[in-house]
């Protein structure tokens, strides 16, 4: 049974990353055109921060499994502190 977290960390992975190529390349994120009343100046650029960061976060889910074994519960720590100083170069990269 312990297939089945590698089989989904694989999968999950592969859609972040394949979302993250696809706002790459369109370079239009819809969800963040408004928020708050308050209008993205530069959607190009926020459209490239959302793409590399959900680009990095399907390669990390995607080496879970491996770095878990490497490395231990730590791994975790270290994914969680990425998305959460990814959120605030979104946020930052947006206000500019």
């Amino acid at each position: 049974m312990a297939t089945v977290p590698i089989i989904i960390c694989i999968i999950i992975g592969l859609l972040l990353i394949t979302a993250g190529i696809g706002l790459w390349k369109k370079r239009r994120v819809q969800v963040t055109g408004q928020s708050g009343g308050n209008s993205v100046q530069n959607k190009k650029a926020s459209a490239k921060t959302i793409a590399l960061i959900t680009f990095c976060a399907g390669i990390l889910t995607l080496a879970a499994p491996l770095l878990t074994f490497l490395i231990g519960t730590d791994y975790w720590v270290l994914y969680i502190l990425f998305l959460v100083l990814g959120g605030l170069f979104i946020v930052i990269g947006q206000n500019d």
